[in-house]
């Protein structure tokens, strides 16, 4: 088990920005970028811009689950093992920081500030451009 896990997170970094990609070309809008990762198990998904929204100086995502903390909580004896005390969700950082990347064409830096597999009510991401 402790090895399967170790791979499912080494890869989750990759496996988010390909999905990022294959979501961008799928989707003409926010609204439909959306739509696609609900499809894919996200929920509650709710996106911020500070500052003007064609060139932002910060966008934050807030998702009620996503689907690292789905995957936890229908194995809560995986989740128990790895014990999370900080935040979790590599593969949607991953993904959200690549989706803006594409989206704005310029570097960004993510971090995940709040995440349920280390106790909070949501997760929540803060996206800004690398400077």
């Amino acid at each position: 088990m402790d090895e399967l896990i170790k791979d499912l997170e080494e890869g989750a970094g990759e496996k988010g920005e390909l999905l990022a990609e294959i979501v961008y070309e799928r989707a003409d809008s926010l609204e439909e970028m959306l739509e696609l990762l609900e499809d894919m198990g996200m929920e509650g998904i709710k996106v911020d811009f500070v500052g003007d929204k064609e060139d932002p100086e910060e966008i934050v995502i807030t998702v009620e689950t996503t689907v690292t903390v789905e995957f936890y909580e229908e194995n809560p004896e995986v989740k128990e093992e790895m014990g999370f005390t900080e935040p979790a969700c590599e593969l949607e950082q991953a993904l959200f920081r690549k989706l803006a990347e594409l989206k704005y064409d310029k570097s960004m830096e993510i971090e995940e500030t709040k995440c349920q597999l280390a106790g909070d009510d949501i997760c929540k991401f803060r996206i800004v451009p690398k400077e």
